[in-house]
């Protein structure tokens, strides 16, 4: 019978993006039938605000939830570990952080969390951790597994957090579009006026000059690109849906993200759909040959396997 620690727990966050099963893409009752309903906890909303937000807090384990108001459905905004809640206090007090559940199938938790010793384990399972810092200059470095939504975010050395490349959390988020761009607009709505300016900038520039000033201007590989260019991407979509202009920018950078891989497949072949008969675009994409690209490139389309993220195995 294989032995499974700690670090197996985490390796298989970052590969899969799950916790026992159940991620960022889970519904509330089927995470609270794996890990537990006694923890969920509602916060009071910010005045004005049209969202409401609560979290399971499991100690180490932790799932953010969101809903527009006048709603019932709670929607997952973030999944996976605090780490960082380990380190408080006695090694007890870690090992009521990390819960019975994870200690009965896990064993004892670290209080600290190297990023090289789960890289290590990462990398017995084939795969490999990409890095970037968090913003230029910061203590604060990112971590992911190419592919998967977990970021590890590790100190690199501000003792407050543990020795350096202590990993402080290990948390991911939905990728369909709606949650992408409502994280989005939390992370760029008050740069509007800087995306504003951006526009003006890009209609005037070619194909090629376009591809130089993406080059520029896009964040470093990571998950800020991603949030980066579903803000760019939707502020001009609805810009002003009546103006050419603006419309055969948002096409454009939609097939600019396609070539670039921000998108899988399926979302760029969706994409076009969603350009289908668009009377301000020349060349725009028919709807046939839209619906085609898609079925191509969707599993669930050509009766292939239909698991998604939320379904991988856990996997220990």
């Amino acid at each position: 019978m294989t032995h499974l620690t700690d670090l197996d727990f985490f390796a298989g966050l970052a590969i899969t993006g799950t916790v026992l099963g159940v991620d960022a893409t889970s519904d509330l009752a089927t995470v609270q039938e794996v890990l537990g309903d006694e923890d969920f906890y509602e916060q009071l909303p910010e005045e004005g605000s049209n969202w409401e937000y609560a979290n399971t807090d499991y100690g180490l384990v932790d799932f953010g939830w969101g809903r527009e108001r006048g709603t019932d459905e709670w929607i997952c905004s973030y999944a996976g570990t605090q780490n960082h809640r380990l380190s408080r206090g006695s090694r007890r007090t870690a090992r009521r952080t990390a819960g019975l559940l994870l200690r009965t199938r896990y064993g004892q938790f670290r209080q600290y969390l190297n990023i090289e010793d789960l890289r290590a384990v990462v990398e017995d399972h084939g795969f490999s951790l990409d890095s970037t810092p968090q913003w230029p200059g910061a203590d604060f470095s990112q971590y992911w597994v190419p592919g998967v939504s977990t970021t590890m975010n590790v100190a690199m050395s501000d003792p407050s957090w543990g020795p350096p490349g202590t990993v402080a959390k290990m948390l991911g988020a939905p990728v369909s579009e709606r949650h992408l761009n409502h994280k989005a607009r939390v992370a760029f709505d008050g740069q509007k006026k800087q995306f504003n300016a951006y526009g003006k900038e890009l209609l005037k520039l070619t194909d090629r000059q376009r591809a130089e000033w993406l080059d520029e201007h896009q964040p470093t590989a990571g998950p800020d690109r991603n949030l980066w260019w579903s803000f760019l991407r939707s502020h001009f979509l609805y810009a002003d849906n009546e103006h050419p202009p603006w419309t055969e920018l948002a096409y454009t950078l939609d097939r600019d993200a396609a070539v670039r891989g921000i998108d899988t497949p399926d979302r760029a072949a969706l994409a076009l759909i969603r350009w289908a008969g668009t009377a301000e675009l020349p060349e725009r994409p028919t709807l046939d040959d839209a619906i085609a690209l898609w079925l191509t490139t969707t599993p669930h389309a050509r009766g292939g396997p239909t698991a998604g993220r939320g379904d991988h195995a856990d996997p220990g």
